[in-house]
């Protein structure tokens, strides 16, 4: 049997496990991280690392790159993002299979 009992109710270690796992992959999505740390204010593009923040005052063109297995999602997330400023993002890549911004 592969259960284990906690507070007094006894699960499936593989059916914990699993929901372990996807919690801690739901929370490292491209779509909850980014929007911490890229901004656009008025007409200004501003990234963070929660210690400082770099401001680029009105950028005429954008051009996302994003590489590895999180790059479409990580460039979907920068889309919306810049939703309401979509003529900045002039174009982006991704390093994945036939996928352009």
């Amino acid at each position: 049997m592969n259960s284990i009992k906690i507070n007094g109710k006894t699960s499936d270690i593989k059916e914990i496990l699993l929901r372990l796992f996807l919690k801690g992959v739901s929370i490292v999505k491209p779509n909850k991280i980014l929007k911490d740390y890229v901004k656009v204010k008025n007409k200004d593009l501003i990234i963070t690392d929660n210690k400082k923040n770099v401001s680029y005052k009105n950028p005429k063109k954008i051009f996302p790159i994003c590489i590895g297995k999180a790059s479409t999602e990580t460039a979907e997330s920068l889309n919306n993002i810049f939703e309401k400023k979509k003529d900045k993002i002039k174009q982006g890549y991704c390093g994945c299979k036939s996928r352009k911004l």
